[in-house]
């Protein structure tokens, strides 16, 4: 049976950070974030509303950059290849709620 490795929690005063990936339940900033090469480690659907979807990155400096320019609206990136991440993130999502 393969061992199972889980990402380390960091404690920082009363709060406790699970590092090893970032999440976001936006699908264009995903889809952004792909797009500029960022690595998208899983989609995970919300067990109490099969409707809700969390897109999991790998942790990575570049990722918490990627997210932040999206946030402030400082986002560029080519549109073909924003196009191809959006495509490819919603046939993971149907994908996902078809098997639920």
């Amino acid at each position: 049976m393969p061992k199972l490795i889980l990402p380390q929690k960091e404690v920082i005063g009363k709060m406790k950070i699970k590092t090893g990936e970032i999440k976001t339940r936006d699908i264009w900033q995903s889809a952004y974030i792909l797009a500029k090469g960022g690595r998208l480690e899983d989609i995970r659907l919300n067990e109490n509303n099969g409707k809700l979807v969390t897109f999991v990155f790998e942790e990575d400096p570049q990722v918490h950059r990627l997210k932040r320019e999206f946030t402030l609206g400082h986002a560029q990136c080519n549109v073909a290849q924003l196009r191809a991440s959006m495509i490819h993130l919603k046939q993971e999502v149907f994908q996902l709620i078809g098997r639920y």
